[in-house]
């Protein structure tokens, strides 16, 4: 190794050590942590901006002058519900909590899970047009806000999925506010049995003997008649 290179390993050395901190201080502004290396200053940002508002971000500082800076004011109630480093689990996880805790509909969702492999959140739904994935959104990730819905849409965190089947078939009974009916002939996906109990609004409107166009969310519970939930149930006369 000649000379130069070693000089230049040692320089490199050096710096390092002098970017590296050696100290942390918690500031008392409301949850700010104060990183400080002999160049540099690193300031972890939480600090209050009012009884409902922090300021939340980095700033980093070189020997005095400000490198960088991307604080922004934020409201309590966005800290609280929503993860800023946008994890898959976050996301996935207010999902979940949109529509079996808050009880709200979801006709038109099949199912929601992270992809391991593309850590993204993949969302089955049965109408996946940019109207739709825009109600979902905005319903589903309003208390936010805004900028937290553009962030999921612009880096595409959220990877929407089509899932339906469509079938036609007759009405031959009623039980517990499912309509039974016989697959005559399937035109998107398979369900893999010759019945199935249908679930929907205003099932009991219908009567026996009728044919019906169904189109499902893609989901079939395993049981003998298999169910699936009807999102659009069509009279074919």
């Amino acid at each position: 190794m000649t000379k130069k290179k070693i000089i230049l390993i040692i320089i490199a050395i050096v710096l390092l050590l002098l970017l590296i901190p050696y100290q942390k201080d918690m500031l008392w502004d409301g949850g700010s942590i104060e990183y400080k290396s002999v160049l540099c200053k690193y300031t972890k940002v939480h600090k209050l901006a009012s009884e409902s508002d922090y300021y939340e971000g980095m700033i980093i500082e070189f020997l005095g002058l400000k490198l960088f800076d991307n604080t922004k004011r934020v409201h309590t109630e966005i800290l609280y519900n929503c993860d800023p480093r946008f994890s898959p689990k976050s996301i996935n996880d207010k999902i979940t909590e949109y529509f079996v805790d808050n009880k709200n509909s979801s006709s038109n969702m099949a199912y929601w899970h992270v992809d391991e492999v593309s850590s993204k959140v993949v969302v089955g739904m049965i109408d996946i047009s940019n109207e739709k994935q825009d109600d979902f959104l905005n319903s589903v990730f309003e208390i936010c806000g805004t900028d937290y819905i553009k962030q999921l849409k612009d880096n595409q965190l959220i990877e929407f999925k089509e899932s339906k089947g469509i079938f036609t078939g007759e009405i031959i009974d009623f039980k517990n506010d499912s309509m039974l009916v016989k697959i005559l002939s399937e035109e998107v996906g398979s369900i893999g049995s010759d019945k199935v109990y249908v679930q929907g609004k205003d099932v009991n409107n219908y009567k026996i003997g009728k044919k019906v166009r169904i189109t499902y969310n893609g989901q079939i519970l395993t049981s003998y008649p298999p169910q699936v939930g009807g999102s659009k149930i069509e009279l074919i006369k």
